[in-house]
């Protein structure tokens, strides 16, 4: 989907782009911005990720790409080349978090939104990894892997509002969501000696309920529906994550899609 991996940095020197906005900049630093070696020493294990990448050592190449990120934290193409990295390694949100600081810090940088559209295609996230693939085209009109992307992704029939919404409108009343609710909004009944007795129905009343937290923002943003379950949501996984944290932990298998939805809420702002 994402096409070959390829070295970011002769991309760039092949069609240089200046970041038009740095995150961190100096001011922002808990120290000294990067000297001309600490440059130098990011760059060059930046190259060592990169061979580690083509090797297969996708671990590997994650460490050194993040100490060149710790080197030189402005580098948008190691943000650039630890997605990619990432997605390969299943790690979708982690992803998704460097394609976006990626494209903050280059914003102009076409390949950053090849690595942001991926991530949100492989989260189900179509319509967001449409724009994503669109933005990236504006940049760089002429560009293979995302002209491939953008038709793979027109070319797959599934839907996540179909998706969703049927989760939403049509499983959940048979799940018992008004009763999960009415434990929800009462601290003393929500305890861990609940969550271990009623695991097996708390995790499939989350499996459809964490459904919802990862609807493509844009849809999120035009549909009421979705808007209110959204809501509803995000509230529920985090009283069920506030009162009863170390059983939810240790008897439900929903646990990791609990704290990954609602780290997927935050980044998108939600309150």
């Amino acid at each position: 989907m994402t096409g070959e991996f390829e070295d970011d940095a002769a991309r760039s020197s092949a069609q240089p782009t200046e970041p038009q906005r740095v995150l961190l900049a100096s001011s922002e630093y808990p120290g000294a911005a990067p000297s001309k070696e600490e440059v130098e020493r990011s760059v060059a294990l930046r190259q060592e990720g990169n061979a580690e990448y083509a090797n297969g050592s996708f671990e590997t190449a994650v460490r050194l790409y993040s100490a060149a990120a710790v080197l030189n934290p402005s580098d948008h193409l190691v943000y650039s080349n630890r997605s990619a990295c990432l997605l390969r390694m299943g790690r979708l949100i982690e992803a998704l978090d460097d394609a976006d600081l990626c494209v903050a810090l280059a914003p102009a940088f076409a390949r950053g939104f090849l690595r942001k559209g991926a991530a949100e295609q492989m989260l189900n996230r179509r319509v967001d990894a449409q724009s994503s693939y669109l933005r990236g085209l504006s940049h760089d009109a002429d560009s293979q892997p995302l002209t491939e992307a953008l038709e793979a992704l027109r070319a797959d029939s599934g839907s996540s509002l179909q998706t969703t919404l049927y989760h939403v409108l049509f499983v959940s009343p048979h799940l018992q969501m008004d009763r999960l609710f009415q434990v929800l909004e009462d601290p003393d009944r929500l305890t861990s000696a609940y969550v271990e007795e009623q695991a097996p129905q708390l995790d499939a009343q989350f499996a459809c309920l964490t459904q919802t937290l990862r609807v493509d923002l844009g849809l999120l943003l035009a549909s009421p529906v979705l808007r209110d379950a959204y809501d509803r949501v995000t509230f529920a996984c985090g009283q069920l994550l506030q009162w009863a944290p170390e059983a939810v932990t240790k008897h439900m298998e929903q646990a990791s899609r609990i704290v990954q939805g609602l780290g997927l809420a935050l980044r998108c702002g939600w309150r």
